[in-house]
């Protein structure tokens, strides 16, 4: 019986070209030998298509049930792109918590030519914050110049993840991207101590009795209407 050693969540839009990225990465980490597990909705990208044709390769609608995932090594799943991506994450959390599935890494692919138009900036905002790996994509008709001060600007800002050129459709070593050593800014998804993610230390534990729960991450902070405050349109 297979033990599911891993799973992936591929965030992007539907104009990212992921579902080229996802059949790339699958062909170049697995083989005949293993069971993979994609959850992805139906698109009309011909790499879908391409995807379920893969032997090793099982596909299921997004939202379909994950009771028998332990019956596969690896997962892959897609985010809906017509979702909003805070609504979305803050459901997987939960959903990926009560099935004690293991998050190994998140995987974003970039729109590099909507990014460079300075579109969608809220949205990537979120998904650098999220994400252990960042995919640039469709880079090749973008300023050469607006390109490398992005990437230079991870650096610059402390962001952790990995940033990696996309060429076309594939990545230059998958076993990088693969990894499981985590690299996103965020412990949302993590099984960790509510007292941990509190940063108190003998210097200051509060006096009077407080409660012990786990930090929000600060996107996820919603006001009284119980809309979220950072706002990002659905992509």
């Amino acid at each position: 019986m297979s033990q599911l050693s891993e799973s992936f969540l591929i965030l992007g839009m539907a104009s990212s070209g992921r579902e080229k990225v996802l059949y790339n990465l699958l062909i170049g980490a697995f083989d005949a030998s293993d069971k993979v597990l994609v959850c992805m909705g139906k698109s009309e990208d011909p790499f879908y298509k391409k995807i379920r044709e893969l032997p090793f390769v099982t596909v299921r609608d997004v939202d379909d049930p994950l009771t028998d995932a332990n019956d596969f090594n690896s997962l892959f799943l897609m985010a809906p792109a017509e979702v909003n991506l805070l609504t979305f994450l803050e459901a997987f959390s939960q959903k990926w918590k009560q099935l004690a599935l293991p998050l190994t890494r998140i995987l974003s692919v970039v729109d590099c030519e909507r990014l460079a138009r300075d579109e969608d900036k809220p949205y990537y905002e979120v998904v650098e914050h999220f994400s252990d790996v960042l995919l640039l994509n469709k880079h090749e008709k973008t300023p050469s110049q607006w390109l490398h001060a992005y990437e230079e600007s991870f650096a610059h800002r402390h962001l952790p993840c990995i940033v990696e050129r996309v060429k076309n459709g594939a990545v230059a070593s998958v076993s990088v991207i693969l990894d499981n050593e985590p690299r996103r800014m965020t412990h949302f998804f993590d099984d960790i101590d509510a007292l941990d993610s509190m940063d108190l230390d003998a210097d200051n534990v509060p006096d009077e009795p407080f409660v012990i729960e786990h930090k929000l991450d600060p996107y996820f902070e919603k006001n009284l209407t119980g809309d979220y405050i950072f706002q990002i349109d659905a992509k």
